[in-house]
């Protein structure tokens, strides 16, 4: 389950996500960018596996999500992170 923590209803929200890819590589990879996007939010807090997506791109191989985002500017940070880990959004 993806926990998003959303702004006051008066702020625009800071934390923008410009792509994410799951899977093992470019073969592979399925966009899920939308599905993090579903709504405004300042924070994003998800362990990563399967089910959050919907399924599994290659089975029996580890895979790793990578997202692009930006927070509170347009500076691009760039994040890889493994299935099962949890992923926290912004970084410190």
């Amino acid at each position: 389950m993806i926990r998003y923590f959303s702004a006051p209803a008066l702020e625009q929200p800071q934390l923008v996500i410009h792509s994410a890819f799951y899977g093992t590589g470019p073969k592979d990879d399925m966009d899920v960018t939308e599905i993090l996007k579903r709504q405004p939010h300042t924070a994003l807090a998800f362990q990563i596996n399967n089910n959050l997506f919907g399924r599994d791109p290659a089975p029996g191989t580890p895979k790793r999500l990578h997202v692009e985002y930006s927070y509170g500017n347009p500076h691009r940070i760039t994040v890889d992170e493994q299935e099962g880990k949890y992923l926290v959004l912004p970084k410190d």
